[in-house]
């Protein structure tokens, strides 16, 4: 009793001195690009929340899929790349209304604690604690949880609405291709997220065999995933980004872009500068 006590004094007196910190902190996300944004709510939510298995997902249009973005370097390896929204069912209604969900009942496969940032009653963007110890699963660190996504929420809202709005801009004429600045910054991007370990990507070289993008985008569009990115290289070549894809699932997508007749190799990203 008396050390949790001590424990709930420790709490308040680091929650008044952190408080202000988180504020301005996460004030200062709305400054920094979209994949910044990502790679900052993971760092703040480590530090404060003292857990290292947080895993941001975007969600798709349809509602149906949810893609890894960012994540703990500890829990990188172990966490899947892609989500099915099914699997969480027992969760969602209370992720949709705003509140936390605490897996207080050990149900198997689902996080320690999740939040949503939802947007005209969708879920953009599930935030997970993957793990957590039994002293986190408290009232006050599901508190703590809300309050922090909640600040995050305006910067990561801003940052989805941002990456719409620029990869609209910067599709080549009637594609889902980037055009070559786009895509460099994309580049580096992913090639941050991959050196601070909080997310991981392949790229590889497209032949496009004298085909027009417009032929190139049809073809691959049906055989990426969302958040996989198509672009040109400053060299002018196609390229594709394949977001938390892993050196174990290379083969598979190798081969289901083969079959739609197209001929792809992994390259260093050094390569197109």
């Amino acid at each position: 009793m008396l050390a949790d006590k001590r424990e709930y004094k420790k709490q308040i007196i680091s929650s008044k001195d952190s408080f202000g910190k988180i504020f301005q902190i996460t004030q200062q996300l709305n400054l920094r690009n979209e994949k910044e944004i990502f790679i900052q709510t993971v760092e703040i939510l480590e530090s404060i929340m003292e857990n290292q298995s947080v895993a941001l997902y975007m969600i798709s249009s349809t509602q149906q899929f949810g893609r890894l973005v960012a994540s703990s370097r500890r829990a990188a390896v172990s966490l899947p790349a892609s989500i099915r929204l099914d699997d969480y069912r027992d969760a969602l209604k209370t992720v949709k209304s705003g509140g936390v969900f605490v897996n207080t009942q050990l149900l198997e496969g689902y996080p320690a604690l999740m939040a949503g940032l939802v947007k005209n009653e969708e879920i953009r963007m599930l935030v997970m604690l993957r793990q957590a110890k039994f002293e986190q699963m408290s009232l006050y660190y599901m508190n703590l949880f809300q309050v922090l996504c909640g600040l995050v929420s305006s910067a990561l809202n801003h940052a989805i609405d941002y990456q719409e709005a620029q990869q609209q801009k910067s599709y080549l004429p009637g594609t889902r291709i980037l055009n070559a600045e786009r895509f460099a910054q994309e580049q580096k991007m992913h090639d941050l997220m991959d050196d601070r370990k909080i997310a991981k990507h392949i790229l590889l070289k497209i032949e496009n065999d004298g085909r027009s993008v417009q032929e190139m985008d049809y073809l691959l569009c049906g055989k990426l995933r969302e958040n996989d990115v198509i672009g040109i290289g400053n060299d002018g070549c196609l390229y594709v980004i394949l977001a938390q894809a892993s050196q174990e699932s290379l083969p598979i997508i190798l081969r289901r872009l083969q079959q739609a007749g197209i001929s792809g190799e992994e390259v260093c990203a050094q390569n197109i500068a």
